[in-house]
């Protein structure tokens, strides 16, 4: 009886301050009662889910010591040993380039030009070559050059000291690296290079050396028009001197800062005998796939 109404004189009581009402105190008396009990509470819980959760790993991680490890390991075999035809590797490879017409021209005395033809039948691999062409009892220095995907063009190395016309001269790739011109990159790369490669050269006039006027060069002048929409910072070419539909000489040329739909004259000399010139071919030597070959537009 006297509890029951000491209950109820609590549940009655008012804080004078109001600083808390009298359900908070109900709260903070029945936490006080019950503090250890929750915290027993608390502790079996986690001490129950650590159990559980240490129980699930030491059991995925048993099982695949003894199982999924053994499996992973005959997967990786098997990939190792899976057989790949070499068709397959083929078809996937670029195709080798092909080389033809290996020559040499006589630039001045004692100096000789090397030509090769290279034929890239790829048409999505570029590639770049480090070279060299050797002769009977000599080789000239190395050079590299820029074959782009479906180009047939002539590398060369110019004006090789030598005191003899070389013999049996023959064009070695010492190097090779290609590189795959992605469909998702570039769809059609030969419009790709169609679009960048338009030079035309005009109003060829040959003057041929004349030794009893003591003038012994020969001159080839000529205009070249950059007729694409692209300027470029410097565009390199191999100059290719015909004569009768044949390759007479060799010499080369840059134009720096050349800009699209300019026109730029040019006279280059040349020292060797006999020379004859009825037309000029531009072979490019510039590569379009680097994009810091061209002036902003």
């Amino acid at each position: 009886m006297f509890v029951k109404k000491s209950q109820e004189k609590f549940k009655q009581y008012q804080d004078p301050t109001r600083e808390f009402t009298n359900r908070s105190l109900q709260i903070a008396q029945w936490y006080v009662g019950h503090k250890i009990l929750l915290r027993k509470i608390l502790i079996i819980a986690l001490s129950v889910w650590s159990v559980i959760t240490i129980s699930i790993g030491l059991i995925v991680w048993g099982k695949y010591l003894i199982i999924d490890m053994v499996r992973d390991d005959q997967h990786i075999a098997s990939i190792a040993n899976t057989y790949v035809s070499q068709s397959a590797i083929q078809n996937q490879a670029p195709k080798n380039l092909i080389i033809s017409q290996v020559r040499t021209f006589g630039a001045s005395p004692d100096r000789y030009d090397f030509i090769a033809h290279v034929r890239n039948e790829n048409s999505r691999w570029a590639v770049k070559i480090t070279y060299m062409f050797t002769y009977s009892g000599g080789q000239t220095e190395k050079g590299t050059g820029i074959i782009l995907p479906g180009a047939d063009r002539i590398i060369t190395v110019l004006g090789h000291d030598l005191s003899r016309q070389p013999t049996g001269v023959d064009f070695s790739i010492i190097d090779a690296q290609w590189k795959r011109i992605s469909a998702h990159v570039l769809p059609d790369p030969a419009a790709y290079i169609s679009d960048r490669i338009q030079f035309e050269v005009r109003d060829l006039v040959f003057i041929p050396a004349n030794k009893s006027t003591d003038t012994g060069t020969n001159s080839i002048q000529f205009d070249v028009v950059n007729m694409s929409l692209y300027s470029y910072w410097q565009a390199d070419f191999t100059v290719r001197f015909v004569n009768n539909g044949q390759t007479s000489g060799l010499a080369p040329l840059t134009i720096t800062q050349f800009k699209s739909k300019e026109t730029r004259s040019i006279e280059l000399t040349s020292l060797a005998d006999n020379l004859h010139v009825d037309m000029v071919v531009l072979e490019p030597l510039i590569n379009v796939f680097d994009s810091t070959v061209y002036m902003p537009l």
